[in-house]
């Protein structure tokens, strides 16, 4: 059935078929069915082997029909020196990374015939932004973390949930350069956080299309897309080599590894509103033993009531990430979000926050 069914793939198959037709004593056939598969599989690492059991049988034929003795060689010869397992191929199984797959690898089902107004997408949605950066002094919310080290396969070897009060704060310390400070309000250590690894980012990551920020950046229209039923525009977007990298870093020790980040965008056709960004490591950072990260961070309007008015901010963020040998997945859930702001010239005095010196920590 292997052979009928698989063809020239089966053709391994062939040898089982040849062992056994020769330890029933049916050397003719066992030798065609080997015969078959040389001919099917001529530079096959055992060939030479099948080779020479063929030439071993043959020479048994010889001595038994000479001697007399048919039936006694037939029951004596075996398949000696040939391999099984090498003579099959490698395993046919696909198995699931434990990752998403990468944004070079992904094609988004986008509308047909439908142009991107390129520009008008980009400016609309770094005037959101702006705008965000330019009211807000300070934001907090509740933050329910979801932890796990996982196994090559993405099965869970540990799980944790911790949960943090999550206060983040954007200034403008100087023309031109904003600021972002995230910190959970109970000003714990690396010891509060499952692997010692603090994970912080999700709100800065908008600031990819920030007027300041996003000439930093190439960035691509690819078209009309869908997200959860809405329609969107599909921004894809790259640091360049020329070009400071200040989004995004790994803080190991007293030393600051900045990481070149390329991802989509997915910003509403009708508002511009950013719902959406996936982003992930331009290239793997070897010298912090850091292989890949790969984030996905949703949005959606938070309102308040007593400043009578909606800001887009992270919902929802899920980073998977290989540091030190292991593998990671976070999800960070926010809620009860509180909104605290200041006039322009009050938030130009800030201070530019400075991150907890210790080792470890993914900004």
């Amino acid at each position: 059935m292997a052979i009928d069914k698989g063809k020239a793939e089966a053709s391994p198959a062939r040898l089982i078929l040849g062992q056994a037709l020769i330890n029933l004593g049916l050397d003719e056939q066992g030798i065609q069915a080997l015969t078959t598969f040389l001919q099917q599989s001529p530079s096959h690492p055992v060939a030479g082997q099948v080779r020479r059991l063929i030439a071993e049988v043959r020479e048994h034929e010889s001595g038994a029909a000479s001697a007399g003795t048919e039936g006694e060689a037939k029951t004596g010869t075996r398949l000696a020196g040939v391999d099984m397992l090498q003579a099959l191929a490698g395993p046919g199984l696909s198995v699931k990374s434990w990752q998403p797959p990468g944004i070079d690898q992904i094609k988004v089902a986008l509308a047909f015939g439908v142009t991107c107004p390129s520009e008008r997408v980009v400016d609309e949605a770094g005037r959101h932004v702006g705008e965000l950066a330019d009211d807000v002094s300070r934001f907090s919310a509740i933050e329910d973390l979801f932890h796990q080290n996982l196994d090559v396969l993405g099965n869970p070897i540990r799980t944790e949930t911790r949960k943090y009060n999550y206060v983040a704060s954007i200034s403008e310390p100087e023309p031109g350069f904003l600021a972002v400070d995230e910190s959970r309000a109970d000003k714990i250590d690396l010891e509060g956080y499952p692997d010692k690894i603090a994970s912080t980012g999700f709100a800065a990551l908008a600031l990819v299309f920030h007027p300041h920020m996003r000439n930093n950046f190439d960035m691509k229209c690819e078209g009309l897309g869908d997200w959860h039923g809405q329609a969107s525009w599909v921004v894809y977007f790259k640091q360049r080599d020329d070009r400071p990298n200040r989004m995004h870093s790994y803080k190991v020790g007293k030393l600051v590894y900045p990481v070149k980040l390329k991802g989509r965008a997915w910003i509403t056709a009708d508002k511009f509103q950013i719902v959406r960004i996936e982003s992930e490591m331009v290239r793997p950072m070897p010298e912090i033993r850091l292989l890949s990260e790969h984030q996905l961070v949703e949005y959606g309007p938070i309102r308040f009531d007593k400043k009578n008015m909606s800001l887009w901010l992270p919902k929802s963020a899920e980073i998977y990430f290989d540091f030190r040998q292991h593998r990671y997945y976070r999800r960070h859930s926010f809620d009860h979000y509180m909104l605290f702001s200041v006039d322009s010239d009050e938030k130009r005095k800030e201070p530019v926050g400075k991150a907890a010196d210790q080792p470890g920590t993914a900004q």
